[in-house]
């Protein structure tokens, strides 16, 4: 972790960004799968990783602005690691994608956007924090790229085209979810979020299912990378959520946590 962090900051030195970074995050625990890239197979090319990153240029840099802030994107579409980085200093915030997440098998086209999501909720999804930072979470970023980022991001596409092959994920969605358009948009987002389910199951051999929400209930908040089950139980909970993210305005604490968003699992949220 720290030879990459040296790297990412050496990176935005040569870019003339100063380097007193404040928080640098992962999508995922660290992990040796960058050794099996070239054996999985890939659907996305990199005229595709590209074109995605484009789409969340357009939409979520105008609202970094908004809230007074910056959003750019460094890619390594040839680096073999499977995982992504938020790291920012100040009101800047550089997100570092490489090939090998996306290259991988278990992630969709709509889960690495949900990768994105996350990456992007460590700087805008507010309370919880990251201990004595300001940097959101991880349970949290998960949680916004569901609940805030991908009805956000799924919901100014012009098309929802997902494959609706999970008969528990429709039910579900069918009973929050009035309207054709946002039925469709939480299919879209829950399938997405078992993409990501599936891939982060590799890490310790397990099978994350709808089904099956994790029992642990933890004695106080949670800061690390929860387990598989735990961060799909939270893409779901987000997905449902009948409330109202607000996007030009960061959840500061608990109080404006609570006003704006549901219940969490407590596999990692006390």
């Amino acid at each position: 972790m720290k030879y990459i962090l040296m790297i990412l900051m050496s990176a935005l030195l040569s870019c003339g960004v100063e380097t007193n970074v404040y928080s640098t995050e992962s999508f995922m625990e660290e992990n040796n799968l960058w050794m099996e890239d070239g054996i999985t197979s890939s659907y996305m090319t990199e005229t595709e990783f590209n074109s995605i990153v484009k789409e969340f240029e357009n939409i979520y840099k105008p609202i970094f602005s908004q809230l007074g802030r910056t959003l750019s994107f460094e890619l390594k579409w040839s680096d073999s690691t499977v995982n992504a980085y938020n790291s920012t200093q100040g009101n800047r915030t550089v997100i570092t994608l490489m090939g090998g997440l996306p290259r991988r098998s278990e992630v969709t086209y709509d889960g690495f956007r949900m990768v994105i999501c996350h990456e992007i909720g460590h700087t805008l999804a507010g309370y919880p924090y990251y201990s004595g930072t300001s940097a959101s979470n991880e349970g949290q970023s998960d949680y916004f790229s569901s609940n805030a980022c991908g009805k956000v991001f799924f919901g100014k596409m012009k098309e929802y085209k997902q494959m609706l092959n999970n008969a528990w994920a429709k039910k579900y969605c069918d009973q929050v979810e009035t309207t054709v358009a946002k039925q469709a948009m939480c299919y879209r987002v829950m399938m997405a979020g078992k993409s990501l389910g599936n891939l982060l199951g590799v890490l310790n051999g397990s099978k994350p299912n709808f089904s099956t929400p994790d029992t642990t209930q933890v004695t106080k908040m949670s800061d690390s990378h929860p387990k598989a089950q735990c961060r799909l139980d939270t893409y779901m909970v987000g997905t449902t959520c009948t409330k109202v993210w607000p996007t030009y305005r960061i959840p500061a604490n608990r109080t404006e946590e609570q006003n704006t968003q549901c219940a969490k699992p407590k596999c990692w949220y006390k």
